[in-house]
């Protein structure tokens, strides 16, 4: 009888480890055979060893890249998770009324595609025709190339960041926060603890495992970052500040059609990503409260 259930059972997560196979774990391994290898995409593979890597140490536009991609996540993901946290807090109050309606209005981002969302705002910081521009003439002030400038154009882009993501991070936050005890507020009050002294002492550490998973999920999210920086900046000067790791490997794999250093690159975000996890998983020990 147990060996019949353990069969069924093995039949029911077949397609989802199959699944998994194929599209993911299949991937990775063909990315790291390619990454060793020279190759355009058809044809003989030629074998090259660590030949894409050496030339990757070497390349400043990759090395930019991952620099750039580090200042819009090291921008975007704090901020993004603190006006979430203030907002969750502030929907968590008893005295705050129709919390459903502001729910459905900051998870709106989250339903709406990122290429819609980078057409929108590419027209709302358009040198030309943009509101933001016309907002700045009507206070008779100078128009500011926000999109082709590469000292405004990251600065854009992690301001989009943090509008559409922080939705998901408000009702993840809330969620954690309506979990609380309240018995521990209400002998913080006997103590006379004040809110600010509440807000530190009980409600981070309370909910310090969820602000730890939006660290790592946001973190990997924003080094996968393409869609909405290739539609807006596109190839002008403003993707000197913004060109991502992952829109240099689109750049190498698929407009030069270089497919092993592609894959080369995406060893390396990879690689990246691994490392910035186990550090954050050291950190989770001395900060994450369970």
């Amino acid at each position: 009888m147990k060996k019949q259930e353990a069969m069924w059972g093995y039949i029911f997560i077949a397609p989802a480890v199959i699944g998994l196979l194929i599209f993911a774990v299949w991937p990775i391994l063909q990315s790291f055979f390619l990454s060793l290898h020279e190759w355009i995409g058809f044809g003989e593979k030629t074998f090259i060893g660590l030949d894409n890597f050496k030339i990757i140490l070497q390349n400043k536009e990759i090395y930019d890249s991952i620099i750039n991609t580090f200042r819009i996540t090291i921008f975007s993901l704090p901020i993004s998770i603190m006006i979430s946290l203030i907002i969750a807090n502030m929907l968590n109050s008893p005295t705050v009324r129709g919390k459903g309606i502001f729910r459905v209005i900051f998870y709106l981002p989250i339903v709406t595609m990122p290429a819609a969302i980078a057409v929108v705002f590419k027209y709302i910081f358009n040198y030309n025709y943009g509101i933001i521009n016309e907002i700045l003439k009507f206070f008779n002030l100078e128009a500011v190339e926000w999109l082709s400038n590469a000292k405004y154009s990251w600065i854009v882009i992690v301001c989009i960041l943090i509008w559409s993501v922080i939705g998901t991070q408000i009702i993840i936050l809330l969620a954690a926060l309506q979990n609380i005890d309240y018995s521990i507020y209400e002998a913080a009050d006997i103590d006379g603890a004040g809110s600010f002294k509440k807000f530190c002492k009980i409600t981070i550490p309370s909910i310090s495992p969820t602000i730890f998973f939006l660290s790592v999920t946001g973190f990997i999210s924003m080094f996968q970052l393409f869609d909405l920086i290739y539609i807006m900046i596109g190839k002008n000067a403003g993707l000197d500040s913004t060109r991502t790791i992952v829109v240099e490997f689109f750049e190498v794999a698929f407009v030069q059609t270089n497919k092993g250093m592609g894959a080369a690159i995406a060893v390396v975000i990879f690689f990246i990503i691994m490392l910035v996890t186990l550090v954050q998983k050291i950190f989770e020990k001395k900060y994450v409260h369970y």
